[in-house]
C-alpha cells in the first residue's frame, strides 16, 4: 500500500530559462512526495518543461494544455477547476516554481495525516517572512500537534488579531489545502473582475 497522501498542482507560467532552472531545483527538493501531478505549464519554455517532467514522473503526471488565462468562466481558476478533478487524494499542494522544500520528504504522509485528523482546509509552507505570518496565528486556541498546529479561526479572532496590527493575508498560495476548500474559494473567484480593473475602480 502506498504511503502517498497528496496530490500535486502546478499551473505555471514558464517563460525564462532562469525560471525553468527554479522549477528544476524546487521540483527536485520534493519530487517523491506523490504520486499524483497535475501539470499545466504556458509560456514559451512549455514543451521543455512538459518533456522534463514527463522524464521524471512518467505516469505520475496528468499534462493539461490549457493555455488561455482569458477563457470564459474564470480563466485561471475554471482551468484550476478541470485540472482539480482529477485530483487522486483530498489534500493539494500548490506548486509554486520559486521554492525549495527543506525537510524530510518522508515527512509529508505525517503531517497530511495530521491535516486530516484534525479536519483542516489549509497549511501554509513558505513565506514566513521570518517567523513574522505565523503571529497571525498566535491566538488562545492555538493546539500544537506533532507536526503542525491549529487554529479554528473566526471571525471574531481575526478582528482581534487585526486590532493587534498583524495586517499579513490570512491565505497564501503557497499552501497545502484540502481539495474541497480549494474548489470553494476557486468558485467564489470566478466571473470576479480582474484585480486591474477593480483597483482602477
Amino acid at each position: 500500500m502506498s504511503d502517498k497522501n497528496i496530490t500535486i498542482f502546478a499551473n505555471m507560467l514558464i517563460n525564462k530559462p532562469k525560471r525553468f532552472n527554479h522549477l528544476k531545483d524546487s521540483f527536485y527538493s520534493f519530487k517523491d512526495i506523490s504520486d499524483n501531478w497535475l501539470v499545466n505549464i504556458r509560456g514559451d519554455l512549455r514543451d521543455e518543461v512538459i518533456s522534463f517532467l514527463r522524464q521524471e514522473l512518467g505516469d505520475k503526471m496528468t499534462s493539461f494544455e490549457l493555455l488561455d488565462d482569458n477563457r470564459p468562466g474564470g480563466g485561471w481558476f475554471k482551468n484550476a477547476t478541470d485540472m482539480l478533478d482529477k485530483a487522486k487524494y483530498d489534500y493539494v499542494l500548490l506548486w509554486n516554481e520559486d521554492h525549495i522544500n527543506m525537510v524530510s520528504q518522508d515527512i509529508y504522509p505525517r503531517i497530511i495525516n495530521e491535516m486530516k485528523k484534525n479536519d483542516v482546509d489549509y497549511l501554509m509552507y513558505s513565506w514566513w517572512l521570518s517567523g513574522e505570518y505565523r503571529k497571525n496565528f498566535e491566538v488562545e486556541g492555538l493546539k500544537k500537534h506533532e507536526y503542525i498546529d491549529t487554529i479554528y479561526l473566526t471571525k471574531q479572532l481575526w478582528k482581534k488579531q487585526l486590532k493587534k496590527g498583524y495586517d499579513k493575508y490570512i491565505i497564501s498560495m503557497v499552501g497545502i489545502y484540502k481539495k474541497d476548500f480549494l474548489l470553494k474559494m476557486i468558485d467564489k473567484e470566478i466571473g470576479k473582475w480582474p484585480l486591474g480593473i477593480t483597483t482602477n475602480i
